[in-house]
């Protein structure tokens, strides 16, 4: 898998980025076969995408989308940081055995959940949120309800915003939608074997539109959550 999820990006970011890479990748390795072949693989459909681009902008959409998602993990996190307080404090024994049990249920395995796939992460909320259900009085012995209550709110506005984007996604022009899902996989098999290659000058220049994107979005971190390409 790709150090890079791309799929955190509006596709016209991405499209720009990757006519900035494929120049990159011309100048620094115009005589390797592999990177040669790969350009031939991606370019057309990363130029075919760049002439289809009109009108529909999707950026606005898609960081709604990743402000929602940002809420519903704090909204997790402040519920998982609840319990291990009440699990490290000298409480009865019942609510502290209440803790254990919604801690158990929230992060049997941890929190990677939290960092999955939006339709991951919202399969694992709504089962999440269907246990809690069936432990309402471990809830309120814990005093969590409204910890209870603002995953449930942030994972409803989450999906609202994901619904509304899509709405907006369905605008695009026809050659957009037509050829985004060749453009996506071209893109990862190319940054996939980029990412292979030495750890050198030549491949930090080549990724870097990519990793300026990661440092706009996630404020220097070079971690991404995936989304899904708009």
């Amino acid at each position: 898998m790709s150090n890079i999820r791309h799929s955190y990006y509006s596709r016209r970011e991405k499209v720009q980025a990757a006519l900035e890479m494929i120049r990159r990748m011309k100048e620094k390795w115009a005589d390797d076969p592999v990177m040669l072949h790969l350009i031939g693989e991606l370019e057309p459909l990363v130029l075919r995408l760049a002439e289809s681009y009109q009108g529909v902008d999707t950026r606005p959409a898609t960081l709604e989308v990743q402000e929602a998602d940002e809420a519903r993990d704090r909204a997790g996190r402040a519920f998982f940081f609840h319990l291990k307080g009440i699990a490290y404090s000298a409480g009865p024994d019942e609510v502290l055995e209440a803790a254990g049990r919604l801690l158990h249920l929230l992060a049997a395995d941890g929190l990677g959940w939290l960092h999955d796939s939006y339709t991951l992460q919202s399969q694992k909320t709504r089962e999440l949120l269907d246990g809690l259900g069936e432990l309402e009085a471990d809830v309120e012995k814990c005093r969590a309800r409204a910890f209870v209550d603002q995953i449930a709110i942030t994972q409803a506005d989450f999906e609202k915003k994901l619904t509304e984007r899509g709405a907006v996604a369905a605008e695009k022009p026809e050659p957009v939608t037509a050829a985004a899902p060749e453009f996506e996989r071209a893109l990862t098999a190319t940054l996939l074997m980029i990412e292979r290659r030495p750890a050198d000058t030549a491949r930090a220049y080549v990724l870097e539109p990519f990793s300026r994107l990661n440092r706009r979005y996630r404020g220097g971190s070079t971690g991404q959550t995936p989304t899904p390409g708009a």
